[in-house]
């Protein structure tokens, strides 16, 4: 008698069976690879804004000193990050959406809306803190770049303690690797040396119900792990 199952199960546990299939015995290369290189550009998209934001936060900084040097010498706000934006050989102007906001203020947007842009793209809260001093320094002008130089100070030591949580941090992330990957790799390979366990896995209505549950508790414990080691990756 077929086993009942609903369509979210079989479709997962497909997926697997589909996968493990293609490995062992092979596809034409149009389909095997399909389902990687879809999860290879998501990954790669994930981690180049990631990496994006890391180094908009790194840069702040530096643009903040900038900026502060540019006010000391008569400039407005705005005019000390025009200024940055050019004059900082070790920021990437566009990957960290400095370029952008200098190309607005070039065309005449206002300051507080190219600036909300940025904060928009990146939702950092070191950014937020860098923009909420800008607008109080072009409010109320004077003499603003004792302000910009302990922004700078307090973003550097931020950046700093990131880096040690990071450090620290690297191996429960290798850990959540290992223990997610290891009991499907374990499974796969004990099919392939004992028919009769990938049989069971497919063919009963109790294998079902235990790979759903391993998927089930995997996805928790990757989630759990990465929720504990993720902390430390802002």
């Amino acid at each position: 008698m077929t086993p009942s199952v609903d369509i979210t199960t079989v479709g997962l546990l497909l997926m697997t069976v589909v996968g493990s299939a293609a490995l062992a015995r092979g596809f034409p290369p149009r389909f095997r690879h399909l389902g990687g290189e879809v999860s290879q550009r998501v990954t790669r998209r994930g981690r180049g804004q990631r990496r994006n934001r890391r180094e908009m936060e790194r840069s702040l900084p530096m643009i903040c000193e900038a900026i502060a040097r540019e006010v000391r010498s008569g400039a407005s706000p705005a005019g000390g990050l025009l200024a940055a934006s050019r004059q900082l050989p070790d920021v990437d102007v566009t990957r960290t959406g400095l370029g952008s906001v200098a190309s607005a203020l070039e065309r005449g947007v206002p300051m507080r809306t190219a600036l909300a842009d940025w904060g928009d793209l990146y939702r950092s809260p070191s950014l937020a803190q860098v923009i909420a001093v800008m607008c109080v320094a072009d409010d109320v002008g004077g003499q603003s770049a004792g302000a910009f130089d302990h922004v700078a100070r307090s973003l550097r030591d931020r950046v700093e303690v990131a880096d040690e949580a990071r450090a620290l941090s690297a191996q429960a992330r290798a850990s959540a690797v290992l223990l997610t990957t290891l009991p499907p790799c374990a499974a796969f390979l004990l099919a392939l040396i004992e028919p009769a366990a990938g049989s069971f896995l497919i063919g009963t209505a109790a294998g079902w119900a235990c790979l759903l549950a391993a998927g089930l508790l995997l996805t928790v414990g990757w989630t759990w792990l990465r929720r504990l080691a993720g902390s430390a990756d802002v």
